[in-house]
C-alpha cells in the first residue's frame, strides 16, 4: 500500500479534499504521476500526520468500498450508453403501434422513443435467468435520460415488474386517473365529534363501538378502527368538543391562549470549545439561592489565544452559539476543525443545522469525550483559574473534586465573601471574565509571546476565510437557530433558553390550524420573533413577534396594557367561532336519520319509564321494597354537544336572515 498510487477520488475517500492536496503539492510534499487525464498520488508521499491517522484495517476497507464503487460507476456507464442509444435511435420501430392505438403523432414519438429504452433494458438484462439485473444502475440511468419521469428506485422495480407481465406499453401509456373518492366524509366527521363532545368522556374505542352500529341501522359502510381514531383525535383539537368533553375551564387552561402577567502548527487549525465554572458566587434575586456564573471559551489550539467566549449562567444551546459567534466576530475566519465534549446540545436539531452550514463551508467538527484530545483547553483552563482568576476578589477556589490543599481559600474568607455588602452581582463577576480573557491573551504563553502575539504572528494556511461578517451572507446563515419541532400549546410557542421563558402569540387563524401541532421554528434573535413553518410541508407560516406582557395590578396598568389583553381576547373570541362554525357545517351537512341515531346513543335511557312497561322489572323492583308507580322519572337529556342550539341561535339572530323585512317609514311623514 505505501508505494502504491491513488486517484484524487479515491484520496477522497480518506477525507482529503482537493484543496488540501494543491497546498502539499505547492509545498513539494507529494509524488504525483499523471497519465492521460488523470493524476495519481504516491500514498507514501502524503504527509506523515494524514497517514498516522489510519490503521491498515481501515484503509483496506475504505480501498474496497472504493473498488466497489469503481465498478458501480463503469456498470452505470455501460447500461446508461445502451439506454441512451436505444431512446435516441431506435424509436421508429415501434411508433407504428402506438399510432394503431389512437395515440396522437407527438405522444407517439414519445412513447416509442421510451419503449425502445425500455426494450433494450429488458431484452439485455432479463432475457435469459442467472443474469445480474444491475436495478441501481438503470433506475439512474433512467432518471437522467428522462428527468421529468422521474421515480423512486421502488417504484422502478414495479415498473420493471410490470413491464415483464403485462407488456412494456402498460407503463407506458398514461391513464388519467380519476381520483380516489373520500369515502368517510362530513357524516362520519360528524357521527365522531359529537360523540367524542360527550360530558361522559367516552374513549375512542368506546366511539369506535357505536359509530359502528350506527352505521349498521343506517346501512352505510362502517369505518376502519384506524379511521376513526384520527377523526377523534381531530375532533378533540376543536375547543367546543373538548370543553364539553372536559369542561370550559379544562379547555382554557389547556388549549387556549392567556395573557402574561409581567494543538495544531498553524492558528486556526482547530478551535477547541468548553464552559468553565467559575468560582464566584451571587445570588439569585429570584428564588435567594447563591449560584455560579458559567465561562464559555472558544480557543485557538496553536496560539492558545482565547478568540471568542460568552458569559452566562448556564452553558446551554444559546450560550455555545454565542461563543462561538463572537469567535467569528472578532476573527472573520473559520478554523479547519472545531472540537468539543459530548455536550447535550450535539443532541439538539440546532446543532444538526449549524454543522451542517459548516461543513459546507469546509469545517469539521468533532465530538469527543476524550479529555485528553482538548488537552490544550482543560490545560489552559488550570493555569486561567490560578494565574488571574485567583487573583481577584470573591474567588472561591477550584471546586471540591480538587485534592490540592491549596485549591479553597479559607473558611473565614468564604464566609466573609458571602456577607450582605461583600456578595459580587451577576454583572461584576462578568466584567471580572473580562478582565481575566484580556489578561491571558495578553500574558506569556511560550517562546517568551502572548496568546495574541503568537496568533497574529502564525501562518493560517487552513482557515477559512469570511472577510467582513456585515457583508458576508454565510455569516448571517451560519448563526440562525433552526431548531426541531415545537408543538403548539395553548395557541403560543414556548421557548426557554437560559432559565427564561420566551413567548410568541400566534394569530387566530394560526392557532386554529396548529394548536397541539408541531411546527418548525427558525430565529436570529429570540427577543425579536422567530420564523415558523409547517412541520409536515415545510411551507412558511409566518413571522411572530415576541409576546407581550401586561401589568397584573390595577394600579400600574396603562392603555398599552388593556390593547394586551383585548388582543388576546380577540384571538381567542375568533379561535372559538371557527371551532362552532366547523361543529355547525358539521350538523347541517349530516342526515336527519343520522342526527337522531347519533343523539340516541349520547342521551340516557328513562330506566324508570322502562321498568313501569316491564312487568319483570317491576316485580324486581318491588321485591327490593320499592314502589314503581310513586318514582318519579329520571331527568334524561342530550349529553352531547348541542349543535341544535348553536343553530337555532344562528337562525334566530336578525344578522343571520338571508332575507330581511323592509320597514315602512310613511308612518314618520
Amino acid at each position: 500500500m505505501q508505494n502504491d498510487y491513488l486517484t484524487y477520488s479515491q484520496l477522497s475517500a480518506f477525507g482529503i479534499t482537493g484543496d488540501l492536496i494543491r497546498k502539499w503539492k505547492s509545498r513539494n510534499q507529494l509524488d504525483s504521476l499523471k497519465v492521460g487525464d488523470t493524476e495519481y498520488v504516491r500514498w507514501s508521499s502524503v504527509p506523515e500526520r494524514t497517514r498516522s491517522k489510519y490503521s491498515q484495517e481501515e484503509i483496506n476497507r475504505i480501498c474496497n468500498s472504493y473498488m466497489y464503487e469503481e465498478q458501480s460507476r463503469l456498470q452505470y456507464n455501460s447500461v446508461y450508453m445502451g439506454m441512451r442509444s436505444a431512446y435516441d435511435r431506435n424509436g421508429l420501430r415501434y411508433r407504428d403501434f402506438y399510432t394503431k392505438n389512437g395515440i396522437s403523432p407527438d405522444k407517439a414519438a414519445e412513447y416509442s422513443k421510451e419503449h425502445a429504452l425500455w426494450a433494450y433494458l429488458l431484452d439485455t438484462y432479463y432475457g435469459e435467468d442467472g443474469q445480474k439485473h444491475p436495478v441501481d444502475e438503470a433506475w439512474r440511468a433512467y432518471n437522467d435520460i428522462l428527468p421529468h419521469k422521474k421515480c423512486s428506485r421502488e417504484t422502478f422495480r414495479k415498473k420493471i415488474s410490470k413491464a415483464r407481465n403485462k407488456g412494456i406499453s402498460s407503463i407506458i401509456i398514461v391513464k388519467k386517473s380519476t381520483g380516489r373518492p373520500k369515502i368517510f366524509g362530513d357524516q362520519y366527521e360528524y357521527m365522531i365529534y359529537q360523540l367524542a363532545s360527550n360530558a361522559k368522556a367516552f374513549s375512542c374505542a368506546d366511539v369506535y363501538r357505536k359509530v359502528r352500529s350506527i352505521c349498521e341501522e343506517m346501512g352505510m359502510q362502517a369505518p376502519k378502527e384506524r379511521t376513526v381514531n384520527n377523526i377523534f383525535r381531530e375532533a378533540l383539537r376543536n375547543t367546543e368538543v373538548y370543553a364539553h368533553r372536559y369542561g370550559a375551564d379544562k379547555m382554557r387552561n389547556d388549549m387556549l391562549s392567556y395573557a402574561s402577567i409581567a494543538h495544531a502548527r498553524y492558528a486556526n487549525d482547530q478551535w477547541q470549545t468548553d464552559g468553565w465554572t467559575m468560582p464566584f458566587y451571587y445570588r439569585d434575586p429570584v428564588d435567594k439561592r447563591l449560584k455560579t456564573m458559567c465561562l464559555f471559551v472558544v480557543m485557538d489550539a496553536y496560539s492558545k489565544r482565547i478568540v471568542g467566549y460568552y458569559v452566562a449562567e448556564s452553558e446551554n444551546t444559546e450560550t455555545i452559539l454565542n461563543g462561538l459567534e463572537d469567535a467569528v466576530r472578532k476573527t472573520g475566519e473559520l478554523p479547519f476543525e472545531i472540537v468539543s465534549d459530548n455536550h447535550s446540545f450535539n443532541q439538539t436539531k440546532i446543532a444538526d443545522n449549524f454543522k451542517e452550514s459548516l461543513e459546507g463551508m469546509g469545517v469539521t467538527w468533532t465530538v469527543s469525550s476524550n479529555p485528553r484530545y482538548k488537552q490544550a483547553l482543560e490545560r489552559s483552563f488550570r493555569t486561567y483559574g490560578e494565574c488571574y482568576a485567583k487573583q481577584q476578589y470573591g474567588y472561591t477556589g477550584q471546586g471540591i473534586r480538587s485534592i490540592s490543599p491549596d485549591a479553597r481559600i479559607s473558611q473565614e474568607l468564604f464566609d466573609k465573601y458571602m456577607k450582605a455588602g461583600y456578595l459580587l452581582t451577576k454583572d461584576q463577576i462578568k466584567a471580572i471574565a473580562i478582565y481575566c480573557v484580556d489578561m491571558w491573551n495578553n500574558g506569556l504563553a511560550s517562546e517568551e509571546k502572548s496568546p495574541n502575539q503568537l496568533y497574529e504572528e502564525s501562518e493560517r494556511p487552513n482557515s477559512i476565510k469570511l472577510g467582513d461578517w456585515r457583508r458576508c451572507s454565510h455569516f448571517f446563515d451560519l448563526f440562525t437557530r433552526d431548531m426541531s419541532e415545537i408543538t403548539v400549546r395553548n395557541g403560543q410557542i414556548n421557548i426557554v433558553r437560559a432559565g427564561h421563558k420566551y413567548e410568541y402569540q400566534l394569530t387566530s387563524d394560526q392557532a386554529y390550524r396548529f394548536n397541539n401541532k408541531p411546527v418548525t421554528v427558525k430565529y436570529i434573535d429570540l427577543t425579536e420573533g422567530v420564523y415558523i413553518y409547517d412541520s409536515s410541508t415545510g411551507d412558511p407560516v409566518g413571522y411572530v413577534k415576541l409576546k407581550e406582557k401586561a401589568h397584573g395590578a390595577l394600579a400600574n396598568r396603562t392603555e398599552e396594557d388593556a390593547a394586551i389583553l383585548g388582543k388576546t381576547s380577540s384571538i381567542n373570541k375568533a379561535w372559538v367561532k371557527k371551532s362552532r362554525e366547523k361543529l355547525l357545517n358539521l350538523r347541517e351537512s349530516a342526515d336527519s336519520r343520522l342526527v337522531e341515531l347519533v343523539n340516541q346513543r349520547t342521551t340516557p335511557k328513562n330506566v324508570i319509564q322502562d321498568m313501569k312497561e316491564n312487568s319483570m322489572y317491576a316485580a324486581e323492583f318491588a321485591r327490593l321494597g320499592g314502589n314503581i308507580q310513586t318514582t318519579p322519572d329520571l331527568p334524561v337529556f342530550n349529553e352531547g354537544y348541542d349543535t341544535e342550539k348553536l343553530s337555532r341561535q344562528r337562525d334566530e339572530s336578525p344578522f343571520h336572515k338571508k332575507e330581511r323585512s323592509e320597514i315602512d317609514l310613511s308612518l314618520l311623514d
